[in-house]
């Protein structure tokens, strides 16, 4: 990315045609409006747009802007699009800021928003069931026979056949109406509610 720039106006017939020479790993196709913009088309025919330029200290900063919008309909970024994102970036530079740094951080963000979103909806998914599973079997080795049977029924579903009795099914466990909701929505008011109604039934 040395050496003369021959500069044309972007159109979507000239970035279309364009293409890597035989011999060579990559062209570049300099934009004539936006310093610094290029498509790159490589060998193996990739396309990109591209941006660069220089930091205030000299050092050359090389950015993939991305693939040109198709006729297809593929590509994300439309010639005016890369155009405005060259200038954005051109921008940065001339405020004595390094746009891969810039880049970095919002990438990171994103990451962290989308690990907080994953987060979120897991722990939305996750019912008190599956809490109170986790919870039983963690403290079976602690607790006797009895009581880790005791825990479980206190959360089964019921409708088992029973032995010697005169009911012929059992009945949910007391917890099981409060533990089947998800587990963000058991807070103080859902166990207070389901306080309430284990007493009036009781």
């Amino acid at each position: 990315m040395t050496g003369t720039r021959t500069r044309e106006n972007f159109t979507a017939g000239r970035i279309g045609a364009f293409s890597c020479p035989a011999g060579k790993a990559q062209a570049f196709l300099w934009d004539a409006k936006s310093p610094g913009l290029a498509l790159r088309v490589t060998a193996a025919g990739a396309r990109a747009f591209v941006f660069q330029s220089r930091l205030k200290d000299g050092a050359t900063v090389r950015i993939t802007i991305g693939e040109p919008r198709r006729d297809d309909g593929g590509g994300a970024w439309s010639i005016a699009a890369a155009q405005a994102e060259a200038r954005r970036l051109q921008g940065l530079i001339d405020q004595g800021k390094d746009p891969r740094l810039e880049r970095a951080a919002l990438i990171a963000q994103q990451g962290a928003e989308r690990d907080a979103a994953k987060a979120e909806r897991a722990r939305r998914e996750v019912s008190g069931l599956d809490a109170w599973a986790v919870y039983v079997e963690e403290r079976r080795e602690q607790w006797g026979k009895r009581n880790y049977i005791d825990h479980l029924r206190m959360a089964s579903a019921g409708g088992e056949a029973r032995q010697r009795s005169r009911e012929k099914l059992t009945q949910p466990g007391p917890l099981r109406p409060l533990l089947a909701r998800p587990l963000a929505e058991i807070d103080a008011q859902a166990v207070e509610e389901w306080v309430g109604r284990e007493t009036r039934t009781r």
